[in-house]
């Protein structure tokens, strides 16, 4: 019984050093993190992602269909901030979903650099939302509407 309790105790010691320096590289990546979150060059968006403005029609613009949509929100994120992508178009999907919302057609198009994915939700009542995202290397635009 006393050797299990020794040789529990030579491993713990011996895996020691693993768990500090696994909590070393922890509170240093972490501060890496903060201090380029904090820097002058990063500037995440503070409190909305809605884009306002003579841009927004320009990007309502882009939408094949304009006509048959209504109430269109457009959202941009640059830089550090796109790399959110997935979080972002995984909200507005789950968002939708929420409300009744299914996933009804997806199209993805490749037009240039930018990539364009248009996502048609539909509800049993018979209304319809539209997600479009254009994703240009560090840029990530996407704009939600209702059907008329």
């Amino acid at each position: 019984m006393n050797r299990h309790r020794t040789w529990i105790v030579a491993a713990a010691l011996a895996f020691a050093p693993l768990a500090i320096a696994q909590t070393l590289a922890d509170v240093t990546v972490t501060t890496a993190i903060i201090a380029q979150l904090q820097g002058a060059t990063v500037q995440l968006p503070s409190g909305s992602l809605r884009a306002q403005g003579a841009g927004t029609g320009a990007v309502i613009a882009r939408v094949p269909d304009a006509a048959s949509w209504t109430d269109f929100e457009v959202y941009t994120a640059t830089g550090v901030a796109a790399a959110l992508e997935p979080a972002l178009v995984y909200g507005v999907e789950r968002d939708l979903f929420m409300i009744g919302f299914e996933r009804a057609e997806t199209t993805p198009t490749q037009l240039g650099a930018t990539t364009v994915t248009r996502v048609v939700f539909a509800h049993a009542d018979g209304r319809k939302a539209l997600l479009t995202t254009f994703r240009t290397g560090r840029e990530f635009v996407w704009l939600l509407a209702r059907s008329r």
